[in-house]
Formats: structure tokens, C-alpha cells, sequence
């Protein structure tokens, strides 16, 4: 596979990361600067990102992730270790 990077209007694009750790963290950091609504799968989540959950910044599902999850999100991200979630993901999307 080849690939060459994207650049896409984010302001309230409904997105979804999908793990709570220091990747996720980033990369909901990062989406957060572009003005994107987001929601955070994982059953754990870093401080940081706990901090996002409490002050309404992000939305928060506390479980891991499920068939059918990726429905009604314009963008997803995968932030995980597991490599069976991440090709379930992609399988999904």
C-alpha cells in the first residue's frame, strides 16, 4: 500500500477515537484544536483524558468496542494495542 497524507475541514465533524491510552490522547488533542466533536470508546482512559470527559470537552463510552460502533461518525481513529480490536475497526469501516 501507498500513502500521502489528507488534510480535511474537521470544525464539527463527528469523530470517533477508539482506546484511552497516551495515542488517543494525542490524537483527540489534536482534533479538539480543530474544533471536531469527539467521542472516546475505551474502558479506561488517561488523565488527561478523563480531564476532557469532566470539563464536556469529549464524549465518554465507557466499554471496549463493538460491531456497530462506527455508525454515525463521519471520521474514526484507531488508538489501541490490541491488534484484534484494530482489525475488527478496520474490518468495520
Amino acid at each position: 500500500m501507498a500513502y500521502y497524507p489528507v488534510f480535511l475541514e474537521m470544525s464539527e465533524r463527528t469523530c470517533l477515537v477508539i482506546g484511552g491510552g497516551v495515542v488517543a490522547e494525542r490524537k483527540v488533542e489534536l482534533l479538539l484544536n480543530t474544533g471536531a466533536r469527539v467521542t472516546v470508546i475505551s474502558p479506561r482512559l488517561s488523565r488527561q483524558l478523563s480531564t476532557w470527559v469532566g470539563t464536556g470537552e469529549i464524549q465518554y463510552i465507557a466499554r471496549e468496542y463493538q460491531i456497530g460502533d462506527l455508525a454515525g461518525y463521519e471520521s474514526v481513529f484507531i488508538a489501541t494495542e490490541k491488534k484484534d480490536v484494530n482489525k475488527a475497526v478496520a474490518q468495520e469501516g
